[in-house]
């Protein structure tokens, strides 16, 4: 008996130690376990706030009254001299780079409040030349540009690399592009259109820019060339203009809706330091006044009365442009004329249903009483009428 009762002993001793040691796994697992959600938690709030950053950056850059090369010399600090380092101590301890987002000072990151109102976390955001022209370069020409935003919670940190691109609309080989067929071309004998370069730099181009050779035939002669080998691809297709367009939509400063029956009338827009993104979701008439900037009209296009449009007239929608009234219209940049939707308008379809390929494009301009000229004022004039555009992510790293 007594070997039996110490037998049981041992046996009860075994249990016990494999209960402990069952219960030490567990609790390790659990405190693991907890870890590894701790750390997630802190990588993936100091990723929202490094892309809270960029974000925020994306918007200052786009409002900037300064150029590129300007911030990025306002960035470089006292001493001109901007630092490739992705280290924030070295950042702030060894060069006197200013942040292009901070938090009141160079040395203080901007405050993120959750929903709550308490603060979770806070992020620099640096600005810097592109790797191509060189990430310290204080010259911007090809309007790219990195962001470095770094975020911090408490001794950790996250850096996102952003390479950012100015968007434009896509260069064309003509001051006038008719990107549908067949063609209806009517001037008048007031009409006047010029590829020449007036800036004096080389910016020359063609007059009109067709996309078959029996729409150069159906303009006449002149300065009228077949394009759509030169096009960007972009341009080539209904459903890829309607793609590219977005970017025009969700960077527009101004935007008019007045229904597949209404008709919005523009006057004065913008001026000569303030080049506005006007999207009209319908029909448009310019009706004496100015213009300064890009102009998406997305069903036809009206003119009438003296207007001055400087910059960028897109018609891509009904892809028509005529006459509503005697007048004098003069176009100081390029105008875009597209067919890429059908005419079946209505209340459940504003724009009309989009096209399988390009349509038919009317530039009517042979009402009694108007004189229309369109001349090329060189490409810096049509690049400073597409200031207000956003940049456009092309590439993303995280450190």
């Amino acid at each position: 008996m007594k070997r039996e009762r110490g037998a049981a002993l041992i046996l009860t001793v075994i249990m016990l130690a494999l209960l402990m040691a069952l219960g030490a796994a567990l609790l390790s697992s659990v405190a693991l376990e907890v870890a590894i959600g701790e750390n997630y938690r802190t990588e993936t709030q100091l990723l929202y706030l490094a892309e809270t950053g960029v974000v925020e950056a994306r918007g200052v850059l786009r409002t900037a009254s300064s150029t590129p090369s300007e911030m990025l010399m306002a960035a470089a600090g006292v001493d001109r001299i901007l630092s490739v380092s992705r280290d924030l101590d070295t950042l702030l301890n060894a060069s006197d780079d200013v942040p292009l987002i901070h938090g009141g000072n160079r040395t203080s990151g901007k405050i993120l409040a959750d929903t709550s109102g308490q603060p979770a976390g806070r992020y620099f955001v640096y600005i810097r030349n592109d790797s191509a022209e060189g990430i310290s370069s204080l010259v911007d020409s090809n309007r790219i540009l990195t962001l470095l935003s770094v975020g911090v919670l408490g001794n950790s940190r996250k850096v996102l690399e952003a390479t950012m691109m100015k968007w434009r609309f896509p260069a064309i080989p003509s001051s006038l592009v008719l990107d549908g067929t067949p063609v209806t071309f009517i001037p008048n004998s007031s009409s006047e259109i010029s590829g020449q370069d007036l800036s004096g730099g080389n910016g020359g181009r063609f007059g009109i820019g067709v996309l078959t050779e029996q729409d150069a035939v159906a303009v006449g002669s002149g300065d009228v060339h077949v394009v759509d080998s030169v096009l960007d691809p972009r341009l080539r297709t209904p459903s890829m203009i309607e793609r590219l367009i977005q970017t025009v939509l969700e960077s527009s400063t101004d935007t008019w809706n007045p229904g597949p029956a209404g008709l919005t009338t523009l006057g004065n827009v913008g001026n000569a330091a303030d080049n506005r993104i006007v999207v009209v979701n319908g029909d448009c008439e310019l009706n004496s006044g100015s213009g300064f900037g890009t102009l998406l009209v997305r069903g036809n296009l009206w003119m009438k009365g003296s207007y001055m449009w400087n910059g960028l007239i897109l018609v891509i929608g009904q892809g028509s442009v005529s006459w509503s009234g005697p007048g004098a219209m003069q176009i100081s940049g390029e105008m875009f004329v597209a067919r890429t939707r059908a005419n079946d308008r209505g209340p459940s379809n504003e724009l009309g249903t989009v096209l399988a390929s390009r349509g038919p494009v009317v530039l009517d301009l042979s009402l009694a009483g108007t004189q229309f000229q369109l001349t090329n004022p060189g490409n810096s004039a049509i690049v400073e009428a597409q200031q207000k555009f956003q940049y456009v992510s092309i590439a993303f790293r995280e450190y």
